[in-house]
Parts: C-alpha cells; sequence; structure tokens
C-alpha cells in the first residue's frame, strides 16, 4: 500500500509537482513510522488535494477496513530551504 510501488505513490505519482516519499522509523516495536511527503511547492500539493480528494478519501477507507493503520496523525506542512535564498522551496508534509 505504501511502499515504492504502492497505491498511495500510484496515485501521488500523478500529480504535478509531487517529488518522492519518505518513510522513517520511529519504533520498530510500536511500530511507529513517520511519512515525509516531498512537493514542490504548496500550490501542487493544493492542487493534488482538490483533484484527487475522492481518491484519497477512497484509499483511506481502503486502509481503514484492512486495519493497516491504527492512527494517522497530520503533524503540519513545512517549507524547506535548501535551494537557497529566491528559489522555489518544496513543501514538506510530515
Amino acid at each position: 500500500m505504501f511502499g515504492p510501488s504502492g497505491l498511495w505513490v500510484e496515485l501521488f505519482a500523478r500529480a504535478e509537482g509531487y517529488l518522492k516519499r519518505q518513510f522513517r522509523c520511529e519504533s520498530e516495536r510500536e511500530r511507529c513510522y513517520q511519512v515525509f511527503d516531498i512537493w514542490r511547492n504548496h500550490w501542487n500539493y493544493q492542487a493534488f488535494r482538490e483533484q484527487y480528494a475522492q481518491e484519497c478519501e477512497r484509499l483511506d477507507r481502503l486502509i481503514a477496513g484492512e486495519g493497516l493503520i491504527e492512527k494517522e496523525l497530520l503533524l503540519g506542512t513545512f517549507y524547506m530551504d535548501e535551494d537557497g535564498p529566491g528559489e522555489d522551496n518544496g513543501l514538506t508534509l510530515r
């Protein structure tokens, strides 16, 4: 579902400005992970949310029905300044 060829990545890959997804394991014992979705900019992310809202809801229901996620919490959106001043900075969702 969440791997490199999973349904979420397949959906996100259709969106303009989606760059990549990163996983970080916080605790294997507690099966707690952080997921980072990296976007070219905020506008690409907003357009994705509007254009693919129904598909995201459908996948959320599928995931809930399969019991794959016990709890999901959006920590926020963060802008990364990796390119330096004046460049188009990416948007990271956590």
